[in-house]
């Protein structure tokens, strides 16, 4: 097995529950991890001016008494501390956890930054003195980030990421949202423009009739509605749930709204449908939160795809992760994004995927390549072949099923459960290839784990 760096734009944090015997059933958390969900504070330059990004992974030990962590970064240069905080997004708030430190500050890192294991004994300010479960419920709740702190520019965080956790299997789904996944329409600007962020997180109930929603948002000014709107990634399409209504609001850094959804809270084309309607599409990948603020984005400043805590594994594409080659301009020039997961069979001979990506021109080319993040590897599994560049992609780019039949270079005539190995490794990732300016690679993104159950398969 290769032990290889592993970095990305995407924390990820396994199952959080206090009894360990629900803990293998426990979908993971994720938090996405850039200097745009950063909080000015006294020393800090202005959020979002940072490329950096970073990977945390998390896993809750069987007694849910301690969390083995692994903190990686990736063109972060200073680094002198990284905590984790309590508070929800857009607010800072004290150290809890220690992650990282160092008397002086680091040169540049693309890779490893830290690892070991928390436990209660390692709990500092607020939670000092205090029992292992009560990190374990702040997680939950949304109240906790990991933030990793530089010099001289950044005292006071460089790159920050909302822990957020799944509720798990079925009953768990969560929404990361940017400007640049909005989509252009009449009187909205230019997806992309906005440094808003925000948090949508639901957790469905023991008897699957309803969602309970949470909805944070950071750098936010003038919000006047909040919706679950049904399409893919990179098209827009009607609101099925209203989530927010109000008179435009000054900026919010924290809570715009929670509640409970149920099927009389469905309109549009869902409305009268049973409840059931909304949770196929959010597991199909055709739901996702939109926020509209006045008056330059009332159709929307930041939007994010609903996931789905059942997935097996799950890959989160930008510009910002991919590596410098031979012929491709500088990494994080492209706004472009994009998302695939991946699901096994149920027989576990197969790995079905989807690949959509948005605000993207030219491509030729995608992949599954094998190394860890921050450095580039050899082609195992073709997603997308084209012998002529597209246009403008801003929604599925492919779709189909893997087997051992279609692995390629260095996994040619091997098993598929090799290739499996490798992913839950850390050590896969996906790229998107374009031409003139990207043919090595335009977006990337690791392939992580979405689920504890390692598909009931041993490595």
């Amino acid at each position: 097995m290769r032990r290889l760096l592993a970095i990305a734009s995407v924390l990820v944090i396994s199952a959080f529950t206090t009894a360990s015997a629900t803990a293998s059933r426990q979908g993971p958390a994720i938090a996405n991890l850039t200097g745009t969900q950063e909080v000015i504070t006294t020393g800090t330059s202005t959020p979002g001016t940072s490329l950096a990004t970073g990977l945390a992974t998390f896993r809750l030990s069987e007694d849910g008494q301690a969390i083995r962590y692994r903190l990686s970064v990736s063109h972060l240069t200073g680094i002198f501390q990284a905590h984790i905080h309590l508070n929800g997004a857009g607010v800072n708030g004290p150290v809890v956890v220690f992650l990282f430190k160092s008397d002086q500050p680091t040169g540049e890192v693309n890779g490893l930054l830290s690892q070991g294991t928390i436990t209660a004994a390692n709990f500092v300010g607020p939670l000092f003195g205090h029992p292992f479960s009560e990190l374990l419920t702040e997680i939950r709740n949304g109240d906790a980030y990991v933030n990793v702190h530089t010099q001289p520019n950044h005292p006071g965080g460089e790159i920050r990421g909302q822990v957020l956790a799944n509720a798990g299997e079925d009953s768990g789904f969560a929404a990361h949202l940017t400007g640049t996944q909005e989509v252009i329409t009449t009187s909205t600007s230019a997806p992309g423009t906005s440094l808003a962020t925000g948090m949508a997180t639901f957790r469905l109930s023991d008897d699957g009739q309803s969602l309970q929603y949470r909805l944070t948002v950071s750098h936010l000014t003038g919000a006047f509605a909040a919706h679950i709107h049904l399409n893919g990634a990179g098209v827009n399409g009607p609101v099925v749930v209203p989530l927010f209504s109000s008179a435009p609001l000054g900026e919010v850094n924290g809570l715009l709204s929670q509640g409970t959804i149920t099927a009389a809270s469905l309109v549009g084309p869902l409305f009268g449908h049973p409840f059931s309607e909304l949770l196929t599409d959010i597991r199909s990948g055709d739901a996702y939160v939109n926020v509209h603020t006045l008056p330059s984005h009332p159709g929307g400043e930041i939007r994010g795809q609903v996931v789905t805590g059942d997935e097996g594994f799950k890959a989160s594409l930008t510009g910002t992760g991919e590596v410098i080659t031979s012929g491709s301009s500088t990494p994080g020039t492209s706004l472009a994004t994009g998302r695939a997961v991946f699901w096994m069979d149920e027989h576990g001979g197969a790995l079905h995927f989807r690949l959509e990506a948005h605000n993207i021109t030219g491509v030729f080319a995608s992949h599954i390549h094998l190394n860890g993040a921050g450095v580039n590897g050899p082609v195992v599994v073709f997603l997308f072949s084209s012998a002529t560049p597209t246009g403008t992609i801003n929604g599925l780019l492919s779709q189909g099923t893997i087997t051992a039949a279609n692995l390629t270079g260095p996994l040619a005539g091997h098993s598929l459960q090799e290739l499996l190995t490798d992913i839950r490794s850390g050590d896969a990732y996906v790229n998107v290839h374009t031409l003139p300016n990207h043919p090595g690679g335009e977006i990337r993104g690791q392939i992580i784990m979405r689920a504890d159950n390692q598909d009931n398969q041993s490595d």
